[in-house]
């Protein structure tokens, strides 16, 4: 015999428009790899800035990540974000088994989620349903169909719930003071001088790049930077551009720039970078 289903008092509440919750209710996630590895001593090196978060959840062994002075031990249990266009390194004394996936998550005005949170995060987890999270991530990464792109996305929003306390509906006030200079970076063609972006807030170039700087945990330039090599990868996985039209369009010099940059801070050149079996990209 089928129960029915507990009515609530007010049926008319299922109707209800319910409210946007900035600033989720304009998030856009794509899965860029996710895998399971096991490594050694070997596994010791450092990410200077990539415009993709990552995840770490450890099954066995342990790690280290450091970004600073913040360090965090990858243990089982504890799952660790790591936002975009955060510097951090990486070691194993013994050997770590672990789940990793790397993904893009983008908001209004084509901003990184946890824009505001750089650094390391680890938050503790239930450990079946986040290898069984994984395990679907992993799965789902493998086809290239309408319902695996939503079974990747619907995996990693599950995954990153833990962290949802580090996201903020709106920027805070020192980073609101920004938003003129972070509108010109953020747009396409010939990038600004720091002292034009300075004069559009209304201070000194060298107030301007001080109180940047603390704001956004990195200097101006190297946030512009971010944000034109972030333009030519999406570009990239778009395709149907050169790859030297894409480095002017994104205020490069040319094709030879553009490479020599994405390799010193993506790890890869813009035509290895094309040719990746899966690909951001909205």
């Amino acid at each position: 015999m089928v129960r029915p289903a507990v009515i609530p008092p007010n049926p008319a509440l299922w109707w209800s428009d319910l409210p946007p919750v900035a600033p989720f209710d304009a998030l856009r996630v794509r899965l860029v790899y996710a895998h399971y590895h096991r490594v050694g001593p070997t596994w010791n090196g450092s990410i200077l800035h990539s415009g993709d978060d990552r995840l770490y959840f450890v099954t066995g062994g342990a790690g280290e990540l450091r970004a600073g002075r913040a360090q965090v031990s990858l243990v089982s249990g504890v799952c660790c974000l790591i936002p975009a266009f955060t510097a951090f390194s990486y070691r194993c004394d013994r050997s770590v088994t672990f789940w990793w996936a790397q993904f893009v998550t983008r908001i209004a005005g084509d901003r990184p989620l946890f824009g505001v949170a750089p650094g390391l995060h680890a938050r503790p987890v239930d450990r079946r349903r986040t290898v069984q999270e994984f395990s679907a991530l992993y799965a789902a990464c493998r086809a290239d169909h309408g319902a695996a792109a939503l079974r990747r996305s619907a995996a990693i929003l599950r995954l990153l719930e833990p962290f949802a306390d580090l996201v903020h509906a709106e920027d805070p006030p020192e980073q609101a003071r920004f938003a003129a200079a972070v509108e010109r970076m953020e747009r396409l063609g010939p990038p600004p001088r720091i002292a034009e972006l300075a004069r559009a807030c209304g201070l000194s170039t060298a107030h301007f790049s001080r109180r940047f700087t603390a704001a956004f945990g990195q200097p101006p330039a190297r946030y512009l930077l971010h944000c034109r090599l972030e333009q030519a990868r999406r570009m990239l996985a778009e395709g149907g551009r050169t790859i030297d039209a894409i480095a002017r369009r994104c205020g490069f010099c040319d094709g030879f720039h553009l490479s020599r940059l994405f390799r010193k801070h993506l790890g890869t050149t813009p035509s290895r970078y094309r040719e990746r079996p899966v690909r951001p990209g909205w």
